[in-house]
């Protein structure tokens, strides 16, 4: 009876089943009571995939273009620039004075007050220049007197006998040039090559006896042995025998380099001072200025004639003055 039950029931079940049957595509699970649940069978050819975790790529919502990222300014460059030195204006020329209108041979006086009363202290050739006032004048009676130095001389003079000198005349009393006349004297007393060396123009330098003999270039190398050069030179003729000058410096210059160069006690600028001769006193073709004269004049009691005078040529060279030719005068037949 109960298994007639049970089968009754199944059988109701089954015709309830077919009466409801779905669409083939959805597959009906029954569970029954007390019945394992028969699995599934998957569609031939269906390959059933496992989900898997996939990487999923954040897209920004802010899709408008970013700026470049700004880039390192290197650093700017810095010239420093040195100032400009500004050269120092240039000193004037002192105002110099020369003699004027006193007679060849005659001198004027230097004493040591402000008029004839005083005693004479020292007396200037009628050739003398370079002449500087050191204070004020005086008025004495109808004379004017001025105090004056000139060449280690102080004193007073009649301010007549003076007359101002142009400044192409005063160049040579500046102090640069002055210095190196100085070392001129210097080295040639001295027998010191190596300054006579330092104070020539770097090519050498040319000397003559007299503007009408030969004008002969001494190197720079001879410079430097100068003193003890043994090269023979032809320097010209002698005046007045017509003898040839022929030797050494040390045989014919060296004489009249100590008599009249060392020993001059005048100088003179771009203009050749000199005693009396007969011969013609000028610079040898082609010679320019600036220059200077070292003059020796004659001794006061001694022979008129007897009077010497170097002119020194002088030119700049890098921004300093040197000298670059030397030529001998003399008394002249």
């Amino acid at each position: 009876m109960r298994v007639l039950t049970k089968q009754l029931l199944l059988s109701f079940l089954l015709v309830l089943l077919v009466a409801c049957q779905p669409s083939e595509e959805e597959p009906i699970v029954i569970t029954v009571p007390g019945l394992g649940v028969p699995a599934v069978e998957p569609e031939p050819n269906v390959v059933i995939l496992q989900p898997t975790t996939a990487a999923v790529a954040t897209v920004p919502t802010d899709i408008s273009p970013r700026p470049a990222e700004p880039t390192a300014a290197p650093p700017p460059i810095v010239t420093i620039l040195e100032p400009t030195p500004i050269p120092p204006a240039p000193q004037p020329l002192p105002q110099l004075y020369k003699v004027v209108d006193v007679a060849a041979d005659d001198v004027l006086n230097v004493r040591r007050g402000p008029s004839v009363d005083y005693a004479i202290v020292a007396a200037l050739p009628p050739t003398a220049t370079g002449i500087e006032l050191t204070g004020p004048a005086e008025q004495v009676d109808a004379s004017v007197w001025v105090p004056i130095s000139a060449a280690g001389v102080q004193g007073w003079v009649n301010a007549k006998f003076l007359a101002e000198m142009p400044p192409a005349e005063t160049f040579c009393f500046t102090p640069e040039v002055q210095t190196l006349l100085g070392q001129l004297q210097t080295a040639v007393n001295t027998r010191d090559a190596a300054l006579l060396a330092q104070i020539t123009h770097p090519t050498g330098v040319t000397i003559g006896l007299s503007w009408w003999n030969p004008q002969l270039l001494v190197s720079a190398a001879e410079v430097e042995t100068f003193f003890t050069n043994p090269t023979v030179y032809e320097w010209g003729t002698a005046d007045g025998s017509g003898l040839p000058l022929q030797g050494t410096i040390a045989t014919q210059l060296l004489p009249l380099l100590d008599r009249d160069l060392v020993g001059a006690t005048e100088t003179g600028c771009n203009t050749i001072l000199h005693g009396p001769t007969a011969g013609l006193i000028k610079l040898p073709a082609g010679y320019s200025e600036p220059y200077a004269t070292l003059y020796r004049p004659a001794p006061p009691a001694g022979f008129e004639f007897d009077w010497g005078s170097w002119v020194v040529g002088l030119a700049q060279v890098d921004g300093r003055y040197v000298i670059t030719y030397l030529v001998h005068f003399a008394y002249e037949i």
